[in-house]
């Protein structure tokens, strides 16, 4: 293609047309590689490729990391599929770290660190963590890791009051649990016989050491070609600025060391490692406390309860979307960064 010439008479005339452009234009679609004779057949090729010693892929593809390009949705999807996606930086070091951690807890072959809740944990924590993780369950381990019960959306289906402690409503008698080592097609058929969908996987003290999930084994089946680490978890790479000193830096945060990938001069990755430290104020504006809506019987009251708090020169709003599903109210409340909420029922009066 040819730029126009400003000194033509006449720019859109058919001569000048002609004469800014080629005689022909092809597209991506116009264009095919015809491949040559061979005798290999597809099931007979082996496309494995390493990234690293430790890491192996399927197939070799790789995303960028790009903000218009990887997130955790595509490195998911990579990752089934046998390659990996690098998921950009262009973020911060806690929203990055937590695009990875869904990738981390999306798919593995036994979950070797298990997302937990101590029994002194509140019902409205359960719900908000299973909402963020998308998650049906969560296992109950004292501080120490030993495992002492189990808390399902079964178990909450019915729960009004959202502050009782998980305790209260976990099931703790006759846990169906395997022990370390415990193949997945052992864990198949504990899962069959039991009727149960999550297996935990415990040591010879009683302490949580793994979680065997029904989907766990569905993905396993369904993507064979899935890239993994030697424990069956989905690789992936964040990318966090290399060079050396900022290496690392998501682990500070999260249980697990991180491999980083690009390069970056690390400022705001300095001030965002700081302001998680608590070195720095985190610049964030603080937002109203929500008043949120447990019993729609009592919206008068909780409007009363927004009054008193602001004739206090308290900022305070009240919920005003469907107040259905608690845990929406909580991710509210989060989205508009309040310092606490008001949870009130009706035995509460």
């Amino acid at each position: 293609m040819r730029w126009a010439d400003p000194t033509e008479a006449d720019p859109g005339s058919a001569a000048s047309w002609q004469r800014r452009f080629t005689k022909v234009g092809l597209s991506f679609d116009d264009v095919l590689l015809v491949p040559g004779y061979a005798e290999v057949l597809p099931d007979q090729v082996d496309v494995r490729s390493n990234v690293t010693r430790g890491v192996q892929l399927s197939v070799p593809i790789l995303s960028a990391a790009m903000d218009t390009v990887t997130e955790a949705r595509l490195a998911i999807a990579l990752a089934q599929e046998g390659g990996m996606g690098v998921i950009h930086r262009n973020m911060s070091v806690q929203a990055q770290a937590d695009e990875v951690d869904k990738v981390k807890r999306s798919e593995s072959g036994m979950i070797v660190d298990p997302i937990t809740l101590p029994p002194t944990a509140r019902v409205a924590e359960a719900l908000d963590l299973m909402a963020r993780f998308r998650i049906s369950g969560v296992p109950i381990t004292q501080a120490d890791g030993k495992l002492v019960g189990i808390l399902t959306n079964r178990d909450l289906r019915f729960v009004r009051d959202v502050q009782q402690p998980v305790s209260a409503y976990m099931t703790a008698e006759e846990l169906v649990t395997v022990p370390e080592g415990t193949t997945l097609e052992e864990a198949q058929e504990h899962l069959h016989k039991h009727r149960i969908e999550k297996l935990l996987v415990v040591d010879e003290g009683f302490h949580l050491r793994g979680l065997i999930t029904v989907k766990d084994i569905q993905k396993k089946v369904k993507y064979p070609n899935a890239a993994k680490d030697e424990k069956g978890r989905p690789v992936r790479f964040g990318s966090v600025g290399g060079g050396g000193r900022y290496d690392g830096l998501v682990g500070r945060f999260r249980p697990e060391q991180i491999p980083a990938t690009g390069f970056s001069i690390g400022v705001s990755r300095l001030q965002a490692a700081l302001t998680l430290l608590g070195k720095l104020g985190d610049g964030v504006e603080r937002g109203p406390v929500v008043v949120t809506v447990f019993d729609r019987d009592r919206i008068a009251d909780y409007q009363r309860m927004v009054k008193r708090l602001r004739d206090a020169n308290i900022r305070a709003e009240l919920y005003l979307g469907n107040p259905k599903n608690f845990s929406n109210q909580l991710k509210y409340a989060d989205r508009r960064n309040s310092p606490c909420v008001v949870i009130q029922g009706g035995d509460e009066k």
